[in-house]
């Protein structure tokens, strides 16, 4: 563990916005707008070219040159992300209800956390973000595009929110009406202090059994405040200063 290094990719609102230091956000590395780019552009082909193609890539993406991360999706490293070991819960929202300033051509947002073993991060990741395509890809509508994205790698995980177009709505919808009629063991619930509920996926162990090995209500609750301390720049790089860059407003 003393070799971690913990790596984020803020928000970034305007494309051609540059990354924080990292001294000024108390991180290892921070990623650069091109790298968010490629990683959208990486997440929307894999219902072209498939996940097993790509989550190599893309895991060297999100850790490039790394000598402490596992890249490599070896029978181990899959061991690992399809574990009951490893777990994935997803609260589904309206990106106006996550963030309370417009991201260009973002409908809805879905915020995550991975519970996943060093030093495994990448890997988590992405599976999640090829997975999640393709899973609903082959529910029979193909035609969302991931618009935008944050994360940060924890020595316990990963966290962070993924935003998507218009088009994803139907599913959104759909998941919402399954998690509150309870019929789906993977769907469950959560109810944000303003009385808003939203439809929460687990991936690898059941919603019950989730809620039942941890306070997952109040889990969730810190996850929706980390992501939303995730700094975002919203600026042009020649008005970037450590001054401005902030968390995002309640």
């Amino acid at each position: 563990m003393n070799n971690f290094e913990d790596h984020l990719l803020p928000l970034y609102v305007k494309r051609e916005t540059d990354p924080p230091a990292p001294r000024d956000v108390g991180v290892d590395y921070v990623s650069s707008v091109a790298k968010s780019e490629a990683i959208v552009r990486i997440v929307n082909t894999v219902r072209d070219v498939g996940l097993e193609n790509l989550i190599t890539a893309l895991s060297r993406l999100i850790t490039p040159l790394t000598v402490i991360y596992e890249t490599i999706k070896t029978p181990e490293a899959t061991r690992v992300l399809t574990g009951m070991g490893t777990q994935y819960y997803m609260v589904w929202m309206k990106a106006s209800e996550l963030v309370s300033f417009p991201i260009p051509n973002a409908k809805y947002a879905i915020a995550f956390t991975i519970d996943i073993a060093y030093p495994f991060q990448a890997l988590g990741l992405a599976y999640l973000l090829l997975r999640f395509s393709e899973k609903y890809t082959f529910r029979g509508k193909d035609d969302f595009q991931m618009v935008n994205l944050c994360y940060k790698l924890t020595p316990r995980g990963v966290y962070g929110a993924l935003f998507y177009d218009a088009n994803i709505a139907v599913i959104h919808n759909s998941v919402q009406r399954s998690a509150r009629a309870g019929k789906d063991e993977f769907f469950g619930v959560y109810k944000e202090r303003r009385s808003k509920k939203y439809a929460v996926e687990s991936w690898n162990m059941s919603y019950d059994r989730l809620a039942h090995d941890k306070d997952i209500h109040a889990h969730i609750e810190e996850t929706l405040s980390k992501i939303r301390h995730i700094p975002f720049s919203s600026v042009s790089p020649t008005q970037l200063t450590p001054s401005i860059l902030g968390t995002w407003p309640p």
